[in-house]
């Protein structure tokens, strides 16, 4: 599950409205549906303010495990700036 389907479905799973849960973040609602059709990516202190809103984790949030309360199952590969291109390897 992506992390924008997956606050869609706690949002659901609370039966929140958007416009409530936008309210709580602080934007409007309009804002908030870009969320939950990635239209625009989550700011740090909405990934937080839905980890506390929901109570799970903010792993859980941006999908690297499938546990709610749990440790990150998944792996990252971190990525280093290649200084003489400029480029992202």
């Amino acid at each position: 599950m992506t992390w924008f389907q997956r606050i869609r479905a706690l949002r659901e799973d609370n039966d929140y409205t958007q416009e409530y849960v936008a309210k709580l973040l602080g934007i409007k609602q309009s804002y908030y549906s870009d969320y939950e059709r990635n239209q625009h990516e989550l700011p740090i202190r909405h990934i937080i303010g839905l980890a506390d809103l929901y109570g799970v984790t903010t792993d859980y949030l941006l999908g690297r495990t499938d546990d709610p309360k749990g440790a990150v199952v998944k792996q990252v590969t971190i990525h280093q700036r290649d200084h003489n291109t400029n480029i992202i390897k």
